[in-house]
C-alpha cells in the first residue's frame, strides 16, 4: 500500500530541514486563511455559521479535515526523525503535551545524517554525490 504513495507523502522517505520548514509554514498560513474566511463569514453571515456549527455535519467535515492533518503532520514528522536516523514512530513524541513542542521545535535545527543511512539517501543530495 505504501508503495502505490507519492514520494512527497511516503512516510519511510527523509526529509531535510528546509522542506520541513516550509511544510509546517505553509500549513501555518493555510490555517491562517482558514481563520480569516471563517471571521469574515461569521461577519457577513452570523446565521450561517451558527448554523453550520450546530450541524452534524460541520463535526463530521471538521473531525476528517483535523484527522487528516493530524496524519499527514505526523508523517512529515517521521520523515524528519527518518533523515537524523530516528526511528519513524518517535514521531509520536509529538502527541505529548510540552514534550511535543519541545521536541518539534528541535526537528528545526537538529541536522540530518550526511550521505546514506538506514531509511535512505540525503535528501539535500539525491541525485548527486554528497560533498567531502
Amino acid at each position: 500500500m505504501l508503495d502505490r504513495l507519492p514520494p512527497a507523502l511516503d512516510p519511510r522517505r527523509r526529509m531535510a530541514r528546509q522542506p520541513y520548514f516550509a511544510f509546517h509554514l505553509a500549513m501555518l498560513l493555510l490555517l491562517l486563511l482558514l481563520f480569516i474566511l471563517l471571521y469574515i463569514l461569521g461577519t457577513l453571515l452570523p446565521g450561517l455559521v451558527d448554523t453550520l456549527e450546530e450541524s452534524w455535519l460541520y463535526e463530521i467535515v471538521a473531525g476528517a479535515i483535523g484527522l487528516l492533518l493530524t496524519l499527514l503532520g505526523l508523517t512529515v514528522v517521521a520523515r524528519r526523525c527518518h533523515d537524523i536516523g530516528w526511528t519513524g514512530w518517535a514521531a509520536l513524541l509529538i502527541l505529548i503535551p510540552f514534550l511535543g513542542t519541545a521536541f518539534w521545535l528541535a526537528l528545526f535545527v537538529i541536522p540530518g545524517t550526511r550521505g546514506q543511512n538506514a531509511y535512505g539517501p540525503d535528501p539535500r543530495f539525491e541525485g548527486a554525490p554528497p560533498p567531502d
